[in-house]
């Protein structure tokens, strides 16, 4: 992990959430415990884009007091929705 990559994650994430804490693990994922500013629905996608920006991908999660953010370096590819099954099972149905 570059050096200034922890500064540049955690600058992102302030502008979302309140950190109370955090831990850098070996394998290069930063876990951020602490409490958002908004809503889930409101904060996730905008911190999702700025971080994917930067190339890491976030996943939050409850925790016993407020959120844990999990962001793991690299961007995860998404799939597009296979839309397919939902009609087929509709039809079988």
């Amino acid at each position: 992990m570059p050096d200034n990559a922890l500064d540049l994650v955690r600058g992102v994430v302030r502008r979302y959430m309140e950190i109370a804490d955090y831990v850098v693990q070996p394998d290069g994922k930063i876990v951020l415990h602490g409490r958002l500013i908004s809503d889930a629905e409101a904060v996730f996608r905008p911190l999702r884009a700025d971080l994917e920006a930067l190339g890491w991908t976030p996943f939050l999660r409850r925790a016993s007091e407020g959120v844990e953010l999990v962001v793991h370096p690299g961007v995860l590819a998404r799939k597009p929705a296979r839309i397919w099954i939902n009609w087929g099972l509709f039809v079988l149905t």
